[in-house]
């Protein structure tokens, strides 16, 4: 590689993969000349791409061996330094103030997108937690259905069913509730635990002939942002 050979971050990085490393092994140091890098044969591509900076100068481009990363002849900080000797006191003051300006308008900035950040993610946790206690509520009013339905009933098959169903929804009501404040998924609700709650609560109201009321109207189990598919008895909480 050319001793001259100028390049970027991205293109540095793209020797550092299996099939191009032997080339950046081979490559001359852009201040001497000498071939710098052997060093690293027994260092692989990822490592290498973490070391970047150690052996590339970003502001002159170049490779550099590991004597002249820090010493080595850099056109850009030269000038920079150049310039900033021919400078007068009041445009080194205005410098460093349009430089700490700049950092606190960063800083300014950065804080903005933490808060926002934060803010979006306060707002998404408290509306999964909102949903989840709303499902788990729901769920309370169909075990106590069907544990209401189960003890009124005659002996007998539809009985036996019965207190079945209460038990399955007696443990899924458990389990809702637990979500609330310790979700398997925190950004979601128990899908599989909620459809066979709505699958027990329609096998029981065909069962007895009754629903369930709340505020003097049946009670509705579906969501608008649940997913819409047919109640299932689907492995889940029993």
């Amino acid at each position: 590689m050319d001793v001259e050979a100028r390049l970027s971050e991205a293109e540095v990085a793209g020797l550092m993969t299996a099939g191009r490393v032997k080339k950046f092994l081979k490559a001359k140091c852009g201040e001497c000349g000498a071939q710098g890098f052997k060093k690293y044969n027994k260092t692989s591509p990822v490592v290498l791409r973490a070391q970047i900076s150690s052996f590339w100068c970003k502001e002159c481009s170049r490779l550099l061996c590991e004597k002249h990363r820090n010493l080595h002849k850099c056109e850009r900080v030269d000038a920079a330094r150049q310039a900033a000797r021919r400078m007068t006191g009041e445009e080194i003051r205005e410098r460093a103030r349009i430089a700490e300006a700049r950092r606190v308008e960063q800083e300014t900035l950065e804080a903005e997108r933490k808060r926002r950040e934060n803010e979006a993610k306060a707002a998404r946790h408290y509306l999964w937690k909102s949903r989840r206690k709303l499902v788990a509520g729901r769920s309370t009013h169909v075990a106590n259905f069907a544990q209401r339905s189960a003890l009124q009933a005659p002996p007998g098959r539809d009985r036996e069913r019965l207190l079945e169903i209460y038990a399955s929804c007696n443990r899924i009501n458990l389990h809702l509730w637990n979500e609330v404040e310790a979700p398997t998924t925190p950004e979601a609700i128990d899908d599989q635990a909620y459809s066979k709650l709505r699958a027990h609560y329609a096998e029981a109201s065909e069962i007895t002939g009754m629903v369930v009321t709340v505020d003097g109207l049946p009670l509705d189990l579906n969501l608008d942002w649940i997913p819409s598919a047919e109640p299932t008895l689907a492995p889940g909480p029993a």
